[in-house]
């Protein structure tokens, strides 16, 4: 092997330290600068979590003396100017670590965890919008590592007096090399998939988008997102999610070819960005959507398991609807959640009605937060009837919300937003807690409540920590039994996460609640699965209701529906019953109760107590 050059300019040339480098690393000085107390502050922590690292530093004046000069050294670390005077300060930083014996592999371990640390800050860092991350990556990566071999050599000297031995100063210029290959690898490469990851992905694409620019030529970005890959990821466990991930990336490098770009952005998201010859419509870029939701909706076997993931897949096209990456992936983003509500498995082509839609969204969000957090939302009642009688059995709890400068917002869109935003937990605990207190205001008013009242609980909320505790401390609260409330869970909120869910139902049951499957027969669940779960009576959806007496396929899910419940000893609801056609249809099939706009719309609780409560049936 060659013999390594001392100077300190051979060490930068042989980093291929170059003054690009220095330029991204003088562009980062002040943003970075700014992160050092924090950063210094968690480095000590994290050494001193060690106890041999302990004795090394013996008080808090030492400590703080450390942290201080740290911080400078954090600090000149991106000042940009690498000279001899530069490698003095960094050999006798080595030399002072030596001294009071701190070892190599300790020392090392520092740059390690600065590497650790350091790059996932460098996106979020306003001094790379000019210099572009992975140049800043690499830049970073070369000084700390030429910062390392200055340390690998002052301890060399400490320990012989002079820096001699080349066969040592070769091996570690080796491992060195080594380490700063697979540390640049980690730093650009997603380690499970080894797809570029987000900043190397990014870095890429604006590449090609810029060489498209240059060229006249269009392009395309396209977000993929699994569809099922959570459900898979919660039930068969993350070695067999991680399996699943590697084998959609094999497929998407087939589809994507050589010449484009395809990244793992995170979690189940991957985006496609490849140039297409210009078209109004985007077809080639819409062909190659079709053809990832073709290849990734068929089903896959992993480790003897058969798995069907599918995919949502939005476009945005190049310069048509945006110029800068992040504004086309924004917009490629809104296309795939819209695919996404559409079922999965679809792909869409980003339109500006899109957009409007989605500021509509963000701001039906807002106002429902503050509505929620002021208590602008109100409930009402539905009542349920019993077939045979007429009789009040109970009612449905309902959220309405009536805002102040948009009027009535439909439930069909806040309970959809606040799905999408993280509110229904905090809508379906206020929901429950408006029930259980009107109960206990009726009753104190010398009024006989309805026998139950169902409040609808999301997925999000039945499998949220503690939800079962929580609600019986909601009804408690207010010194109404758990017996006067049935919560009411849709069929695929059970099945989402089965095994957990039936956990949970067991937990509500023991504490008095009643259960009911809501909008049964949407999810095809078999009798089997149903079979495990406590509940006391399952609901028919009101498409199948509504269309029964003139579409046979309803009227056959209606029939098979109550002969299911009948078997397993369950009582019906029939919803959206609208006409005595219906009422009649329903009787001879033997449901037991029935709720809709034949009987009452949903009423303010003053009007169901004036119209429902104060008589015994209707």
């Amino acid at each position: 092997m060659q013999e390594i050059p001392h100077t300190f300019q051979h060490r930068k040339d042989f980093l291929s330290l170059t003054p690009e480098d220095e330029r991204a690393l003088r562009d980062l000085h002040g943003a970075l600068g700014k992160e050092a107390p924090g950063f210094v502050d968690g480095f000590y922590r994290h050494l001193l979590s060690f106890p041999e690292m302990q004795t090394l530093i013996p008080d808090e004046t030492a400590l703080e003396r450390l942290k201080q000069l740290h911080i400078r050294y954090f600090s000149n670390l991106t000042v940009g100017t690498y000279n001899e005077d530069y490698g003095e300060d960094r050999r006798h930083v080595g030399l002072a670590h030596a001294r009071i014996g701190l070892s190599p592999g300790w020392y090392l371990g520092g740059y390690s965890h600065y590497l650790t640390e350091l790059l996932p800050r460098l996106d979020r860092l306003p001094g790379l919008r000019d210099t572009g991350s992975t140049t800043a990556m690499q830049a970073l990566i070369k000084v700390v590592f030429l910062d390392m071999g200055i340390a690998i050599d002052s301890y060399i000297a400490q320990r012989d007096g002079l820096i001699a031995d080349l066969r040592e100063r070769e091996q570690l210029t080796r491992d060195l090399l080594r380490a700063q290959e697979r540390m640049e690898k980690l730093a650009f490469f997603d380690a499970l998939t080894g797809l570029p990851n987000r900043t190397h992905g990014m870095d890429l694409a604006q590449r090609l988008l810029d060489a498209a620019g240059q060229q006249g030529r269009e392009a395309a970005v396209l977000l993929v997102d699994l569809d099922r890959f959570k459900e898979i990821n919660d039930t068969q466990g993350h070695a067999v999610g991680d399996r699943v991930l590697t084998t959609v990336a094999h497929h998407c490098q087939r589809l994507i070819g050589d010449d484009g770009v395809l990244a793992r952005l995170g979690g189940d998201e991957f985006m496609f960005v490849r140039m297409h010859s210009p078209t109004e419509d985007g077809c080639d870029a819409l062909a190659l959507a079709e053809n990832i939701c073709g290849t990734l909706g068929r089903p896959m076997t992993t480790d003897d398991l058969r798995f069907e993931v599918g995919a949502s897949v939005g476009v945005a096209l190049y310069p048509q609807h945006g110029q800068a990456l992040d504004e086309l992936l924004r917009r490629a983003d809104i296309a795939m959640y819209r695919a996404k509500m559409q079922g999965g498995g679809h792909h869409l082509l980003y339109n500006v009605d899109m957009g409007l839609q989605l500021q509509r969204r963000i701001a039906v969000a807002a106002r429902l937060e503050k509505a929620l957090a002021v208590g602008r939302l109100t409930q009402h009642y539905q009542p349920k009837v019993v077939l045979d009688t007429g009789q009040l059995c109970g009612v449905e709890a309902l959220a309405r919300w009536h805002d102040e400068e948009w009027g009535w917002v439909s439930p069909a869109e806040f309970i959809h937003v606040a799905e999408e935003r993280g509110l229904i937990i905090a809508l379906g605990d206020w929901s429950l807690d408006t029930a259980a207190r009107q109960w206990r205001a009726w009753h104190d008013a010398g009024v006989t409540p309805p026998t139950t009242i169902a409040v609808n609980v999301s997925a999000a909320q039945m499998m949220s920590d503690g939800f079962a505790e929580r609600a019986l401390a909601i009804v408690r609260a207010h010194n109404v039994s758990p017996l006067a409330i049935e919560l009411e869970i849709t069929e695929s909120a059970l099945m989402h996460e089965p095994a957990k869910a039936r956990r949970v139902a067991a937990r509500l049951v023991e504490r008095g609640f009643t259960l009911s499957i809501d909008d049964f027969g949407t999810g095809y669940s078999s009798l089997a699965r149903l079979q495990n779960f406590p509940v006391s009576r399952l609901k028919i959806d009101m498409s199948f209701v509504q269309g029964m007496t003139t579409n046979p396929d309803s009227l056959a899910i209606v029939t098979a529906v109550i002969g299911l419940a009948r078997a397993l000893q369950l009582r019906t609801v029939a919803e959206g019953v609208e006409s005595q056609d219906q009422i009649d249809k329903l009787r001879s099939l033997q449901c037991d109760m029935a709720q809709g706009y034949f009987f009452a719309k949903a009423l303010p609780a003053a009007d169901l107590e004036r119209d429902w409560l104060s008589r015994p049936s209707r």
